[in-house]
């Protein structure tokens, strides 16, 4: 991965990093301010050689070697037996076995040795006990003038805690929980396997992404009237896709038009209503079919519509709705039926569609994901071509894939992809807007 790659991570999953990252702070510092507070005393002992008051190279490496062996008597069993009899057993040997221990101080002749207390006294009390005891069970075993033990320094009352230490605690803390948020954040992204860009898109598509279309909670099918403002982040990518479905139609006539998803909840429904109106918007006559005959986005299933019509039951005109959008109608789907692929499939279906073509500019058929029922492949192949509805980071790259291999059978044409609820920058949003003030008061003018 690029430095970019982590980057992009970074600003994708920064809320699973902060939300990691404080609960590890969080977590740290709660248990360091529950803990008792642990003081640490060290006294310090000397080992010397010496023969006859001179000091001789040989005994020097003698005390080397012995060095190591003298720092673990310190905490072995009679060493801390006779500490704690020092102490007049008020710490158990076991209590002692736990809290006391030593070190060799690196290139000298120094022995530490250290005791850890709840309370500073005891622990100063304890690291001079256990001192005295080393030094009179090396010097009585011994009892030899070759070399020595003896305290240099002895312990005193530790003045501050050596634990809890919550500043430091709380920065491995930090550094921890960043660690492991951008772990998550990592795995997270490797495993997503939707669909994230419109460059990716297009590559997996090889089709043409002909817009892309922010997150919007836009009303339904005539709950707008033609004086109410349209968001400009919504409008100028709708009539971009418009515009570019023009473009694609002047050698192929496109008139009628399927829109449909791979899967649920991709916006489907949204951008053919988006896209109805922008025709409509742009002096064509439009009406939208809702051709969901399985869960319609557009009317309530008891309005007269497709249904009615096919079985007879009513005539085409007497189904269409005028919406408040000029230029812009609506036919229900009705009843919702037992055999919706059957009914779609049947004459009565192409007959409702010749007939929408002679009256109407633009046909824009609103349909059921395709990849979950059929109904769309029986329209995709009478109609002139099909927009399919793709959510950014929600549709999946093998959902995609199935769809475009649905699409691609004989006599049918899919024209290219939206990119739908795409979180897009403020710039954008600033540029939509500028453009659309700018149209305005070129109008006005």
């Amino acid at each position: 991965m690029e430095l970019r790659d982590y980057v992009n991570i970074v600003k994708k999953r920064w809320i699973i990093i902060v939300a990691i990252t404080v609960f590890i702070i969080a977590g740290v510092l709660g248990y360091s301010f529950v803990q008792e507070p642990v003081y640490k005393a060290e006294a310090t002992c000397m080992v010397s050689a010496t023969v006859t008051g001179q000091v001789e190279y040989s005994a020097i490496q003698i005390i080397e070697k012995l060095l190591e062996t003298i720092n673990t008597i310190a905490v072995s069993r009679p060493v801390l037996e006779n500490t704690s009899e020092r102490l007049m057993n008020t710490r158990s040997l076991r209590q002692l076995q736990g809290n006391v221990s030593s070190q060799v101080l690196m290139n000298t002749q120094l022995i530490i040795v250290s005791a850890t207390d709840l309370e500073p006294l005891t622990a100063m009390l304890v690291a001079n006990a256990a001192t005295d005891s080393l030094i009179d069970f090396i010097n009585q075993k011994e009892g030899s003038s070759t070399y020595k033990i003896e305290k240099v320094e002895s312990a005193t009352i530790p003045k501050s805690p050596i634990s809890p230490k919550p500043v430091r605690n709380g920065i491995l803390g930090t550094f921890l929980g960043l660690m492991l948020g951008f772990g998550c954040a990592a795995l997270l992204e490797y495993l997503d396997v939707s669909v994230k860009s419109k460059e990716e898109l297009e590559g997996l598509l090889e089709r043409p992404v002909l817009a892309e279309i922010p997150f919007s909670n836009g009303g339904r099918t005539g709950q707008k009237t033609k004086d109410t403002p349209e968001d400009p982040g919504i409008l100028e990518p709708t009539r971009t896709l418009r515009t570019n479905i023009q473009y694609m139609g002047i050698d192929a006539n496109l008139r009628t038009i399927l829109v449909t998803s791979p899967s649920l909840g991709e916006g489907k429904s949204f951008i053919s209503e988006q896209l109805a109106r922008a025709f409509a918007a742009g002096g064509k006559k439009v009406i939208l079919v809702d051709a969901d005959l399985r869960k319609p986005g557009h009317a309530d299933v008891h309005s007269k519509g497709i249904t009615d019509v096919m079985i007879g039951s009513v005539d085409l005109a007497g189904t269409v709705d005028k919406t408040e959008t000029d230029g812009l109608w609506l036919l229900h789907s009705g009843p919702l039926p037992p055999n919706p692929s059957e009914l779609l499939d049947s004459a009565a279906m192409q007959g409702i569609l010749d007939s929408l073509k002679t009256t109407y500019d633009v046909v824009i058929i609103d349909s059921c994901p395709i990849g979950m029922f059929s109904d769309p492949l029986v329209l995709a192949s009478r109609v002139d071509g099909t927009l399919l509805v793709v959510e950014a980071r929600s549709t999946s790259v093998e959902s995609l894939e199935n769809a475009t291999q649905l699409l691609s059978g004989p006599n049918m044409k899919l024209l290219g992809a939206v990119l739908n609820k795409v979180k897009l920058r403020k710039h954008h949003y600033d540029y939509y807007y500028y453009e659309s003030r700018g149209r305005k008061k070129r109008l006005k003018k």
